[in-house]
């Protein structure tokens, strides 16, 4: 045992194992769960030189450079490891959000997959697929991802889960009407996931006017939008609803009760000026 306690205080003392490396990369990590990134990477910095190659050190203070608005400071430390294909959870994550900044999805998608195998529940590297596969307009495997990330945070897997299934819902309204059926269980399904949401309300209650359900719609608005602040929004999908009824009349002055409380809505306008064509 003696001898144990007398290599261990030799490899202390020679730099063969690093007395408070760990603690100094805990209280950066701290800093920068706490939002103070700036005074996480002036911590860093300085150990930079003592400690070359590490690619502990270096991933975080990449990122907590990021974080403090040094995007190019950021990217310098990312150069070094730039063909890097080892087992740093947090390089593979800089070499990621560096991607993410320079517009290459796919670099990045490769880095936070190759991130996201290196840790039991990588909530980060989860979140970061699911946004990256979004933007390549991959929602399937997007949704695939978020159901896994449930599991660990339920309130943002759910969120990220709904804007899958609103993303598959946009691309396949736009691809074929025949397809609206499908379009209108995905926005539910987010609805269900985001009642509050009144983008994805919004959205569910377009498709099933779209698709002549307007009592449904009619019912879900009522609902939805009772409360005082939402007039303005109440009286244009008034006129919506009265608008797919085909009582042009009511939508009418559905509308026009829009424009006095903002003269400036356009669609309300347009909806207008469409209604008088087929007066």
């Amino acid at each position: 045992m003696a001898a144990a306690l007398l290599i261990l205080l030799c490899l202390l003392q020679t730099g063969g194992l690093s007395a408070g490396q760990d603690e100094l990369l805990d209280q950066a990590r701290v800093l920068r769960r706490a939002g103070r990134s700036g005074e996480a990477a002036r911590l860093l910095g300085p150990a930079r030189a003592a400690r070359p190659g590490d690619p502990e050190l270096d991933g975080l203070l990449g990122l907590v450079l990021l974080d403090a608005g040094r995007a190019d400071d950021a990217v310098a430390v990312a150069r070094d490891w730039a063909r890097y294909d080892g087992d740093c959870y947090r390089i593979h994550v800089l070499l990621a959000r560096v991607a993410e900044r320079n517009g290459d999805d796919r670099a990045a998608l490769a880095s936070w997959r190759r991130a996201g195998g290196l840790k039991q529940a990588p909530i980060e590297a989860l979140v970061g697929q699911i946004n990256t596969l979004l933007r390549l307009d991959k929602p399937i495997a997007a949704q695939k991802k978020a159901e896994l990330l449930i599991a660990h945070q339920p309130a943002l897997g759910q969120r990220l889960l709904a804007e899958t299934l609103v993303k598959q819902g946009e691309g396949l309204q736009a691809l074929d009407m025949a397809q609206l059926g499908s379009v209108i269980k995905l926005y539910r399904q987010a609805h269900e996931l985001l009642p509050d949401d009144r983008a994805v309300l919004l959205r569910l209650a377009d498709a099933l006017l779209r698709g002549a359900r307007i009592d449904e719609a009619r019912e879900l608005l009522q609902a939805q939008l009772s409360a005082p602040p939402d007039a303005l929004q109440r009286a244009f999908w008034s006129g919506r609803c009265f608008e797919a009824d085909r009582d042009h009349e009511r939508a009418r002055e559905a509308y026009l009760s829009v424009l006095e409380l903002e003269p400036s809505h356009a669609e309300a306008s347009v909806r207008l000026a469409r209604i008088a064509l087929h007066a």
